[in-house]
């Protein structure tokens, strides 16, 4: 679905206005009526206002003041919470996770990715790959290769096989089926910070902290080319294909390239002429990147998020900002998910002016690194090791498509 960007540009001033936040755990205290648990919103210009819910007040599709009559609170499904800021009708709608697990049984899990065929895969500090099933967390495979901590690995297009890289500078390519490494791709002189995936695979990228980014042939377990080339760091680095572009009957067919650096430059490039495309360049360090489509992407920029039409880089559509840095950002229908450092996790909408501010809750103030997304279910990691994962039923997608 291709979001209508001039609404974003209009309207997100106003969403830009105030902020919630609401108890990481409320679901749990509305199981013991006698509880209570906290909410919180931050108006522009105006101090932060604190609030009580009392959980025995708490009803279903009814409104009811907190402590403070300026907030008032009601369930709208029986784990999902809506706030509202009365004066302004400001909204947030707070979704908890259904399930959770922990595959490593060690804190921090800063890579995640899932598949349509039911597979997830997460990392723990040693550099430990592993590969769980999404439906309850059992542990599949339980890769070791990495002689340090991974920054990034993610699924080939089959489902079966992983691409990984990490500190210590290497690429590997893991088989599902086999259960063993069957690559090494080794060259870059600094840490491995984004791998990608050409067509089906046979060809791979990386980017490293070493300012280079890599062409890999899987089948030949070499190096094709060196992409770019920077005094700055690669921090992210994000590979996309559409159809309508490049040569036909050419695996560069419709590649577009996009890689961030530490000191601010943001380039995509055409993998089918390695030419440079496009180039940004943002005030800090560039952090995640998200296609939307073939002509817009999200930059990330510490607690700002940007949103860049590729054929007019030199201002963005529109910018907005977080209580937290931007960790991951990942789209899903009409709109985006965004994962930040402060534990909270936001969809952003395509009429952001009036859709009230969604997130979904979970870790307490932990920073949630990563966010996928298949079909209506949400996977999140955090540094508390846990993968969350929220379903989607009846009430968001009616309430979404009433606002968008």
């Amino acid at each position: 679905m291709i979001i209508k960007y001039t609404t974003y540009l209009l309207k997100m001033s106003a969403a830009d206005r105030c902020s919630f936040q609401i108890q990481h755990d409320w679901l749990e205290a509305t199981a013991h009526k006698e509880e209570k648990f906290w909410v919180n919103i931050k108006v522009k210009d105006m101090p932060t206002l604190y609030a009580y819910v009392y959980c025995h007040a708490l009803q279903e599709d009814k409104s009811f003041p907190t402590s403070d009559e300026r907030l008032q609170a009601c369930l709208v499904e029986p784990d999902v919470l809506k706030v509202t800021y009365v004066p302004e009708n400001f909204s947030c709608i707070c979704y908890s996770s259904q399930k959770q697990f922990h595959p490593s049984k060690q804190l921090y899990s800063n890579v995640l990715d899932v598949t349509d065929g039911g597979l997830g895969l997460s990392t723990d500090r040693d550099g430990v790959l592993y590969v769980w099933e999404t439906t309850g967390g059992m542990v599949r495979r339980r890769f070791e290769g990495h002689c340090l901590e991974l920054t990034c690995a993610r699924f080939f297009p089959s489902g079966l096989v992983i691409l990984s890289g990490g500190l210590d500078m290497s690429c590997k390519i893991w088989s599902v089926e086999l259960g063993e490494c069957v690559r090494s791709f080794v060259g870059h002189r600094g840490s491995i910070t984004g791998v990608g995936f050409v067509e089906v695979g046979k060809q791979v990228l990386s980017g490293s902290k070493d300012g280079t980014c890599r062409l890999w042939d899987v089948g030949q377990n070499v190096c094709i080319q060196e992409i770019c080339k920077d005094d700055s760091p690669v921090t992210t680095m994000e590979a996309v294909y559409y159809s309508h572009l490049g040569r036909e009957n050419d695996p560069m067919n419709g590649k577009i390239f996009a890689v961030g650096h530490s000191n601010g430059k943001f380039d995509c490039y055409d993998l089918q002429s390695t030419s440079k495309i496009a180039e940004m360049r943002l005030p800090y360090s560039v952090g995640v990147c998200e296609f939307l489509d073939d002509r817009k992407v999200l930059v990330s920029c510490e607690d700002q998020i940007r949103l860049f039409d590729l054929g007019k880089t030199d201002t963005p559509l529109w910018q907005c900002g977080y209580t937290g840095e931007v960790n991951s950002l990942k789209k899903w229908g009409a709109g985006f998910f965004a994962a930040l450092s402060n534990g909270q996790v936001h969809y952003v909408g395509e009429h952001v002016g009036s859709l009230p501010d969604i997130q979904l809750l979970g870790p307490d103030h932990e920073p949630v690194y990563s966010v996928r997304v298949v079909d209506n279910i949400v996977f999140t990691s955090a540094r508390d090791g846990i993968i969350r994962i929220y379903e989607f039923g009846n009430y968001f997608e009616n309430f979404t498509t009433q606002y968008l």
